[in-house]
């Protein structure tokens, strides 16, 4: 799976999944962490370096994630219509990870993202025609006012950003997960911390979602952070109330937002609904939303974790629980298959 958006930063995120159960060893884990297909390359990842919480908390979800191979995809394809083979077999060659120049630093795949013109920044994947207060994605297309699509994969995390006075505008930690930073280790006893007693941090927290388009046309990442976040997390609540979270069409939209002199554009969210339109994604597509969602956490989420446990200075686990203890209560999240 691969796009080139000209962002390599490290995306963020939560997510919960079963715990694996406790072994003496994390080699021994690391080691039994077998299965059919193509296996997540995070278990290359953690092979060199395993990190016990890191086998603790995703060991379970290692053992049974694996890339759909070719004769997988194939079966699916064979049973669509027609008239949606071409726009699928589209898609997929979009995404084909031999293409050159188009894997990130650390060998995940890169992606188209769905972002706002905000009127300012000199972004060089954004159309000169663009309007301000519309979509558009990396790719240098115009959006419009709309996207609707649907969300096949996604991560809760959060991202410290620089002071407004610093040279380097990349992120300085983040997380996928809201548990560990790849820099300051353990968010539940980091002094940076969203809100930490009570004060405002550089930290925030922040949703991805990869999500497929009405119109076929790719796989596109979106962002919601700062006060975008919110729609994100309401996505995520309807997209919970279905069988599978790729069930149902969603409409993504900008409002204009001011506070003395700043002016920004936030994103909603809200199902598409009335009379005459479709409203869930057909029956046709939902074993192929399937396929792209484990595509999705085997090529990119699961191996994104890995390097931000691997890379984390201390995810030593508290004695006590600190704070919310996060830790010590999983919230039982069920990863991304709902």
């Amino acid at each position: 799976m691969s796009k080139k958006n000209g962002n390599t930063n490290v995306p963020t995120s939560e997510v919960e999944v079963q715990e694996a159960a406790p072994t003496p060893e994390p080699e021994t884990a690391i080691a039994k962490v077998e299965a059919p297909g193509y296996l997540s390359p995070a278990c290359q990842d953690m092979a060199g370096n395993p990190n016990p919480l890191f086998i603790q908390r995703y060991g379970a979800k290692l053992k049974i994630t694996t890339k759909p191979s070719i004769t997988d995809i194939k079966k699916v394809i064979g049973k669509l219509p027609e008239v949606l083979k071409d726009k699928i077999t589209k898609l997929l060659q979009q995404m084909n990870p031999d293409r050159p120049g188009m894997i990130l630093a650390d060998d995940r795949p890169q992606f188209t993202e769905l972002r706002i013109n905000q009127g300012v920044g000199d972004d060089p994947n954004r159309p000169e025609n663009c309007t301000v207060g519309t979509f558009y994605v990396t790719t240098r297309k115009n959006v419009g006012k709309e996207f609707v699509g649907t969300p096949i994969a996604l991560w809760e995390g959060r991202t410290m950003w620089p002071s407004r006075d610093e040279v380097v505008k990349a992120p300085v930690c983040t997380s996928m997960d809201r548990i560990v930073g790849h820099k300051y280790g353990l968010c539940e006893t980091c002094h940076n911390r969203p809100w930490k007693d009570g004060k405002q941090t550089n930290c925030s927290n922040d949703v991805v979602i990869f999500m497929l388009p009405k119109d076929l046309s790719d796989l596109i990442m979106v962002r919601f952070n700062r006060s975008s976040v919110k729609a994100g997390q309401q996505l995520i609540t309807f997209a919970k109330k279905d069988i599978v979270q790729w069930q149902r069409w969603f409409s993504l939209t900008t409002e204009k937002k001011t506070q003395g002199e700043r002016r920004w554009y936030e994103m909603r969210v809200a199902p598409i609904e009335g009379d005459g339109v479709e409203k869930e994604v057909p029956d046709d597509l939902l074993e192929f939303g399937g396929l792209l969602s484990s595509m999705a956490m085997h090529d990119y989420i699961l191996p994104g974790l890995a390097r931000i446990y691997r890379l984390a200075q201390d995810t030593t686990l508290p004695e006590e629980p600190v704070g919310d203890d996060t830790l010590a209560k999983p919230k039982g999240y069920n990863d991304f298959s709902m």
